[in-house]
């Protein structure tokens, strides 16, 4: 099948133009291939149908006219979210034919002129000539005409360079008289006039068009149409142009970034866009080293020069973006009095004259995307790299560039570079020390070149010698070469620490006892225990000196090297205090955050918060969820750092007091590392309180992670310890939490009795009884909803809305929604359902927790109210999400509910499909409910028997008396269709009978609807 667009629109299937009779067809097909194989929503769908005339209901409209254009062409047209895709291969649309040859065409070289033709070849007239979409014509076709035209400019300027005169002259000649004010289409014909022998001819066309210009719009003309003029005074084709090498000299004995160094000429080669790299790391990793051998390897890819500038974006100084351009100005022949003033106008020639050419720009010691960006050509041909002490990652956001961070060298690596330049036979000699030496030097390859060359300097010296003086002295210092002051790993930061005031040096140092990637001023303030004000003026000044970064908005960093020179110094002063201070911090501010907006169950206790530490008061939920994804990692790293250096009882106490947010991001991972951590030390230490939080945390964690039968053994060893030291609140956080673990495992009896005893162990005093209240009852809830008790489970859940709009977190009020939303489905109620599953979505909140349950709640809402469109996007969101952040039975959900579309649409096949797919799923995690869910759908669709008296048993052998209510009918169906008129009356009978109990009124319906039909057959 072939789509063309680039004219009248065609659709040909077998060497036959299929007809579309039908004007809003031409529109739905034209506006879905102009984003082939990408959704197009549904309102620009219907604007492109039919513009200003919308129809009163036009999803359905869209709906059919989708699966007319699906009949007639045959074409496979996917739904969305909230739109439509046709999926096709591009190679077999004409427009993406186009799109794909110009993009190739610059890699082609000297077939670049032959493969643009053949793209304009595929023009056949104007594009959607004959689709009646004022949408399309005012917001597609000027773009494309536009693009055709860019392209044609592109060949004839081939054509010209070439000496094709007499090719592109007519065309040429058409072209200037049908758009006369483009430049450079008057540029080529200037050239083609004088490559003609035309000298005059092209004189005088210039100075008509000069003429043209100034008399409409009052300018002169553009540096192209200049350029073509003086080429023609100058009576000389051929350009002056001075190819020139300027790349410093290649290391001899660089080594040991093979890896690195093939990711930079792979990212360097010519393409269809600038290719532009930048190269970061702290100093002493190699970055100049690095590109300048990647600069030598590339030269026969730029013949058209090599150029190396030195930026000094790292000192006082910088060079401006002025003073560079004029000195690549210079290089490219433009005489100093002819360079303008002025960044833009100096960035605009050298864009000029770089066009067309194939150069490689090296960048050295940039400081900033500012100082970079006015350097970077503007046409395919040449290529950037840029090496920087800072990440510039405004080049990727704005120019699309590559990023390479070094890291130091593998140990491997390491010892190789140290051999190479000490001496082979000498580390073969002394293995250990030698691996040893490198680890000393951190790998990083300044520091491994300068110890290298110290031993080479001394060949009587053992390495392990000179790593024992290493090792026990004072590293930074002695990491220098031999009357070469200058040359030295720590003789820069020591320049720069001098010049710090006492308070500064202080501040610097004892930042460097943060272990995490970054910190904020108002973890700085706690460190050093200064006022905000003071932490903030002394971290400006921090940065000024270059001895830090300010890498975010109140987010600051180390480079590495300087972080490992912060820390050496950090003992000059009060590291141990600091260390406290930080922790502490992190302690108090991490409880404030979750109670504000996440725990009513796991509740840290804490003492008073020390004196000297002023912990952060959240004034939003949002604030306070927006600080807990920024710090993370950061209270992570802080929890190992305490377990190795101490004080120990900081593991377990950062990760109680985090455990609610690492459990709703779903981090699964860093909370088993981090509770593990937290019970080893507290076992260490005898602290039995800590020792059954941590427990707490973990059986909670496998909970949610299927490994039931460990979370039992967790959670009972928890007890015994909370009872054993009488701390309520624990034994019953532990009893609510068992709840939720035979929730979760599909065991609705034995959640419902861990409920109830959690409730009465509240309800008897439970150390922070309010906030564990509102947890009991929101269990109780929706472990009633399991067991079809809908009324009460209703009664508990706005017990626990009562108890949320006194004193507790939103999260609560957001379960208790959601809870709600799936009671009111059951009952019929859909439209109170929405509401209350729309609270979540619509919530602030939504944004920061893994909601993909409430998404698959809702969809089942629309898809019982006979929404099909809704659910569908609802569904679509919950799988995407599932993939990247969430347990994998909100997929199986999803799965179910896009069967029941297709099945409800008589689309058996993808049904059936989509049901296997979440009993798979189902299986694979040990998900009770999912399993019977899914067995209901394919017993449905399938009418397999087996399949619906499986699900029946499951659900009889869980307990979940809903979902057997369900497989009761899904069995009684498939069985009047065999004709099985006895067992599906009896299975009816039951169904009715339990949605009557429960007050389900569609499910009762859905019975007595089965039972007047099987009447029918007596």
């Amino acid at each position: 099948m072939e789509f063309r667009v680039l004219g009248p629109l065609e659709v040909v299937v077998d060497g036959r133009v299929v007809p579309i009779g039908s004007s809003r067809l031409r529109c739905l097909l034209a506006m879905l291939l102009v984003r082939a194989n990408r959704f197009v929503g549904f309102d620009e769908l219907v604007e492109a149908i039919w513009g200003d005339s919308v129809p009163a209901n036009p999803r359905p409209a869209v709906y059919t006219c989708v699966t007319r254009l699906r009949t007639i062409t045959g074409a496979t047209i996917e739904a969305g979210a909230d739109g439509y895709r046709i999926a096709v291969n591009e190679a077999h649309v004409d427009l993406k034919r186009f799109e794909a040859a110009v993009l190739t065409a610059r890699a082609a070289d000297e077939r670049e002129a032959e493969v643009l033709q053949e793209a304009l070849a595929l023009w056949r007239g104007e594009p959607f000539v004959d689709v009646p979409s004022d949408y399309l014509h005012r917001t597609v076709v000027p773009a494309l005409a536009e693009r055709r035209l860019h392209v044609l400019e592109r060949k004839l300027e081939l054509d010209v360079r070439a000496g094709r005169h007499d090719i592109a002259l007519p065309e040429l000649q058409e072209l200037t008289a049908a758009y006369p004010l483009r430049e450079r289409l008057w540029a080529s014909l200037v050239l083609a006039l004088y490559g003609s022998g035309r000298q005059a001819d092209a004189l005088e066309t210039y100075a008509t068009v000069r003429q043209r210009l100034v008399d409409e719009l009052g300018v002169e003309p553009g540096v192209v149409l200049r350029q073509a003029h003086q080429t023609v005074l100058a009576g000389d084709k051929q350009s002056d142009w001075q190819v020139e090498c300027q790349l410093p000299i290649d290391i001899g004995d660089f080594t040991n970034r093979d890896d690195e160094l093939d990711q930079v000429l792979e990212s360097l080669r010519p393409s269809a866009t600038v290719p532009i790299l930048t190269i970061s790391g702290p100093p002493g990793m190699g970055k100049s080293a690095l590109v300048v051998r990647a600069a030598h390897r590339l030269i026969p890819h730029y013949p058209d020069g090599q150029w190396f500038l030195r930026l000094n974006g790292a000192s006082e100084a910088p060079r401006s973006a002025a003073e560079l351009l004029a000195e690549l100005l210079r290089t490219v022949g433009v005489a100093p009095a002819a360079i303008p003033d002025g960044v833009d106008a100096r960035s605009a020639l050298l864009r000029s004259r770089l066009a067309d050419r194939k150069v490689l720009l090296v960048l050295d010691d940039a400081g900033s995307v500012d100082q970079v960006a006015p350097l970077l050509p503007g046409r395919p041909g040449s290529a950037v790299v840029v090496t920087s002490r800072s990440e510039l990652a405004g080049l990727s956001v704005l120019y699309g560039g590559n990023r390479l961070s070094l890291q130091p060298l593998s140990p491997h690596h390491a010892r190789d570079l140290v051999a190479r330049i000490a001496g082979a036979k000498r580390c073969d000699q002394d293995e250990a020390a030698a691996t040893e030496l490198t680890s000393l030097c951190g790998r990083m390859p300044l520091a491994l070149r300068i110890a290298a060359a110290n031993l080479a300097s001394r060949p009587g010296m053992q390495i392990s010698r000179y790593a024992e003086d290493l090792r026990t002295g004072d590293r930074l210092a002695k990491l220098r070469t031999h009357g070469e002051s200058g040359l030295a790993v720590r003789a820069a930061f020591d320049i720069s620490f001098a010049t710090l005031s006492p308070a500064d040096r202080r501040a610097f140092s004892l930042l460097g006892v943060i272990p995490g990637n970054d910190f904020s001023a108002s973890a700085a303030s706690a460190l050093v225990c200064c006022t905000m004000d003071e932490t903030v003026e002394m971290l400006d000044r921090l940065v000024a000196a270059n001895l830090l970064e300010c890498h975010h908005a109140d987010r600051f960093r180390f480079h590495d090297l300087i972080r490992v020179y912060a820390a050496d110094r950090s003992r000059e002063y009060d590291h141990v205090d600091a260390f406290r201070r930080l922790a502490d911090w992190y302690l108090h501010s991490i409880h404030a955050a979750v109670t504000r907006c996440l725990a009513s169950l796991y509740i840290s206790s804490l003492g008073p918060v020390p004196n000297d530490v002023t912990p952060l008061v959240f004034a939003a939920d949002d604030e306070a969820l927006r600080w807990l994804e920024v710090e993370r990692t950061n209270y992570l790293a802080i929890i190992d750092y305490a377990a190795v250096h101490g004080p120990q009882r900081y593991t377990w106490q950062l990760t109680d007091a985090a455990r609610p947010d690492l459990h709703h991001r779903y981090w699964t991972a860093e909370l088993e590392h981090a509770a593990t951590l937290g019970l080893s030390c507290a076992r260490e230490a005898g602290a039995r309180r800590g020792e059954a939080m941590m427990l707490l945390a973990l059986a909670a964690l496998k909970s949610i992670t299927a490994r039931f039968d460990e979370s039992v053994e967790d959670f009972a060893e928890c007890r015994r310890i909370a009872v054993e030291l009488g701390e309520t609140g624990i034994n019953a956080t532990a009893v609510i939490s068992l709840a939720g673990m035979y929730s979760e495992s599909s065991r609705p009896h034995e959640a419902m009795l861990a409920a109830e005893e959690g409730l009465a162990l509240v309800e008897r005093g439970a150390e922070q009884g309010g906030g564990r209240k509102i947890a009991a009852l929101l269990q109780l809830g929706s472990t009633c909803l399991q067991l079809g008790q809908l009324h009460r489970s209703r009664d508990v859940c706005h017990q626990a809305m009562e108890l949320v709009r006194d004193s507790g977190p939103i999260m609560a009020s957001l379960a208790a929604h959601w809870i709600l939303g799936e009671s009111y489905r059951e009952t019929g109620d859909y439209d109170d359902g929405i509401v209350h599953l729309s609270a979540v979505l619509d919530s602030e909140m939504s944004h920061h927790i893994v909601y993909d349950e409430c998404n698959t709640a809702i969809a089942s809402v629309y898809l019982d109210k006979g929404d099909f469109t809704s659910a569908l996007r609802h569904a679509e969101v919950a799988i995407e999400r599932s993939a990247d952040s969430g347990p994998r039975k909100y997929e199986a959900q999803a799965r179910i509910i896009r069967g029941e579309v297709h099945r409800s649409a008589g689309r058996l096949d993808l049904a059936l499909t989509e049901y296997r797919l979440a009993h798979d799923v189902a299986v694979k995690i040990e998900s009770p409910a999912m399993g019977i869910q899914s067995a209901i759908g394919i017993a449905s669709v399938s009418g397999d028997a087996g399949f619906a008296d499986h699900a029946i048993a499951l659900a009889r052998k869980q307990g979940m008396r809903l979902l057997e209510a369900k497989a009761l009918i899904a069995s009684a169906q498939v069985r009047l269709d065999l004709g099985q008129i006895v067992e599906a009356r009896a299975g009816a009978d039951q169904a009715l009978v339990m949605y009557r109990e429960f007050g389900a009124r569609p499910g009762e319906e859905k019975a007595v609807a089965l039972l007047a039909r099987l009447s029918e057959k007596d």
